[in-house]
């Protein structure tokens, strides 16, 4: 069964747009690391190993949040305190590399400002059990009050320069590290690190975030395909006028450039179904008796023939060269009644329209 180019570019456009509107409710992808995440862990560290006294007590509900209570230390110059997600072998890392954004949503009851710190394994230079090693990528969250959720995007963390300080490296230095293999991605205590300074973070979700931008691609492309059809259509559909004199651009002789005139314009305006000696005389001012001695002169037909004549060469064509339907190409040269054009069909050619198309 054939479908007309038309209906099925506007099928294709109507199905794109609603994929495009399905696809758009699930146009992000996100992969929750805590809470309720079994392959990872949630653990708080703080400086004791570096021999700091900095106090963390820690509680945690797997299904909801992980708070931790710190007072920072006096005994070493920077202390610290924090709270970390990982996988929960120490030795494995977790791909982050195609996600947009890390998402957080946490609680502080005194501080301003909270680093969030991805620690990033460098080939040749990470070493297990030393977190140092790891590359910080760090970006802070600051809020007058910080109780929300964060949408921070991985393009924005930076390596600090304390970073290469510590481990005795020059900024620029040629490591390697990749959002590929991430070792933990940590909360840690206020930015200001005064001795005995107290807090108090609960962290409700810590999550990655990316676009999906399937429904713009199915968009695109169903309405290129769609657009592509209906201009391929239309180019089809484009008269291919039948002309069955020449005209002679060159012509001295002001009758045959008036001749031609009238033929020019039932030759561009055929597909009008009202079409008759009175417009053509209007149009090119040239009186009713002369267009019919102008045809009989030329073609020995009458006007009403010679119309038909040019109506039926080009329904002709379409039935032969395109998938229009019957009642599309009766309207596109001219007859406004498809039973009318039919019998005018089967006058001229001693077939039906149909059994026509059927036979070539």
């Amino acid at each position: 069964m054939k479908y007309p180019l038309k209906k099925i570019s506007i099928i294709v456009i109507i199905a794109s747009v609603l994929v495009g509107i399905a696809l758009f409710f699930f146009r992000t992808t996100e992969l929750s690391l805590f809470p309720g995440n079994p392959e990872f862990k949630v653990q708080t560290y703080n400086d004791s190993l570096g021999g700091g006294n900095t106090k963390v007590d820690f509680t945690i509900d797997t299904l909801k949040y992980a708070r931790f209570k710190y007072e920072l230390g006096d005994k070493i110059e920077y202390p610290y305190a924090g709270l970390d997600v990982q996988p929960k072998m120490d030795t494995a890392y977790f791909d982050i590399s195609e996600y947009e954004f890390v998402v957080v949503k946490l609680k502080a009851k005194e501080s301003k400002i909270i680093p969030v710190n991805i620690r990033v394994y460098c080939e040749g230079f990470s070493k297990p059990g030393i977190p140092n090693t790891y590359m910080s990528f760090i970006r802070n969250i600051e809020d007058s009050v910080i109780d929300n959720t964060y949408e921070i995007p991985l393009n924005e963390f930076m390596v600090p320069e304390w970073w290469y300080k510590d481990n005795g490296l020059e900024n620029g230095n040629k490591l390697h590290p990749s959002f590929a293999k991430v070792q933990s991605i940590n909360i840690e205590q206020g930015a200001i690190m005064k001795p005995h300074m107290k807090d108090e973070i609960t962290v409700y979700d810590i999550s990655l975030k990316k676009s999906n931008f399937w429904y713009l691609y199915v968009l695109i492309v169903g309405l290129f395909v769609g657009l592509s059809v209906l201009i391929y259509d239309y180019s089809n559909r484009k008269k291919t006028i039948f002309v069955p004199y020449q005209s002679m651009p060159g012509v001295s002789n002001s009758t045959e450039f008036s001749d031609n005139i009238v033929l020019d314009y039932i030759a561009s305006n055929y597909s009008n179904p009202e079409l008759g000696l009175g417009i053509i005389s209007q149009a090119t001012g040239t009186p009713d008796t002369r267009i019919s001695a102008i045809i009989k002169g030329k073609y020995n037909q009458s006007f009403k023939q010679y119309l038909n004549n040019i109506r039926m060469t080009e329904a002709k064509r379409l039935l032969k060269e395109s998938t229009l339907s019957i009642s599309e190409i009766a309207y596109s040269v001219g007859y406004s009644n498809v039973s009318h054009f039919n019998r005018v069909f089967k006058t001229e050619s001693g077939i039906s329209p149909g059994d026509f198309r059927k036979s070539v």
